[in-house]
């Protein structure tokens, strides 16, 4: 037990001190020089929403308001089954060229997004959701990296505000600064793990439809390695969020982003049988198990020392720890870094 004890503590200090020095050491001598030129393709901008009558209307009023040639830019809205009036503010903007793309019936965001792609013109796919504010200049920051034909897709910088200034909150803005310093990092020496699920950019021509059950966020980074490309980070390129303020919701935003993840990486974690609804179903989200089982992957994920961490991991989400032999296991999640040439 004395081992395991060790071996778990050796991990947290890997995950939060040893992988960060690592790459600070490999950026000072293996860095990545992404090519930068004046760019601007035809954008489409995808927004994922799901009962958001109390801020669609400003996103949109924000969306049109953006510093991007206008006959460049497409906006889709992509409602998750809404109940309220999201579809009716919505359609108030059909005037201005805004689309609105509807479920039939509860899929979750990721079924959302996949849907509103096949409506898609643009070159470049951005992807954002309905409580995030950009700044003018934002998409055109964004997309600029897309100049270097060797990326496939561009991380956004994410800034939390806290309003209330609740402990929780400060504590999501303070650790937020230290993610953002490791996109850095992860970006100078070869590709991002994740991208904030906020805002990011992915070429039309890379993306293709992810499983509902999945999150696009971490899941999106390794399809595009598989691919051949990389994932940049904007630097920059702003998107505002407000942080939760209170412990649950906090804690309930971890567990629909960590489940979905293991599921990718671990498929054999799902639930079998027809008792438990699917993870891109709203049901599930609200089911004993389901809520169980996030708990677990939740501790593992905030700890990061009980298991493999993906979301921290190098390239096209190879893991941080060794991982014994696991059934299963997706090839796609265990690239290791130096498969690419930096």
């Amino acid at each position: 037990m004395e081992a395991l004890f060790w071996i778990f503590i050796g991990g947290v200090l890997w995950t939060y001190v040893g992988y960060p020095l690592l790459l600070l050491v490999l950026a000072r001598f293996a860095r990545r020089n992404l090519t930068r030129a004046p760019f601007e393709p035809s954008v489409s901008l995808v927004i994922a929403a799901y009962n958001e009558e109390n801020d669609i209307r400003q996103k949109l009023t924000n969306s049109l308001q953006l510093d991007y040639p206008r006959d460049k830019l497409q906006i889709i809205v992509a409602s998750d089954c809404s109940t309220d009036r999201t579809h009716d503010i919505v359609r108030e903007f059909e005037n201005k060229g805004v689309a609105l793309v509807i479920l039939p019936e509860r899929g979750g965001k990721t079924a959302a997004q996949n849907a509103a792609v096949k409506k898609a013109r643009g070159e470049i796919i951005v992807f954002t959701d309905a409580t995030t504010q950009l700044h003018r200049r934002t998409v055109k920051d964004l997309v600029g990296g897309f100049a270097d034909p060797q990326v496939g897709c561009i991380g956004a910088e994410l800034e939390y505000v806290t309003v209330e200034g609740t402990a929780v909150g400060k504590g999501g803005t303070t650790y937020w600064r230290y993610e953002k310093k490791l996109k850095e990092l992860e970006s100078t020496v070869n590709s991002l793990t994740g991208v904030s699920g906020c805002l990011y950019a992915i070429r039309a021509s890379v993306y293709t439809p992810i499983d509902p059950d999945l999150i696009s966020d971490f899941v999106v980074t390794s399809e595009v390695f598989a691919k051949g490309y990389t994932t940049a980070y904007a630097c920059g390129a702003i998107a505002q969020e407000k942080t939760h303020e209170d412990t649950s919701k906090e804690f309930d935003m971890r567990v629909r982003i960590a489940v979905p993840l293991w599921l990718f990486l671990l498929p054999d974690l799902q639930p079998q049988g027809s008792e438990v609804p699917g993870p891109g179903n709203a049901a599930r989200r609200s089911h004993p198990e389901y809520r169980s089982r996030g708990w677990h992957v939740e501790r593992s994920a905030t700890l990061r020392g009980f298991a493999c961490h993906p979301a921290r991991s190098l390239p096209c989400g190879a893991p941080r720890l060794a991982l014994p032999a696991i059934p299963n296991l997706r090839p796609a999640a265990l690239c290791p870094i130096l498969l690419r040439p930096w």
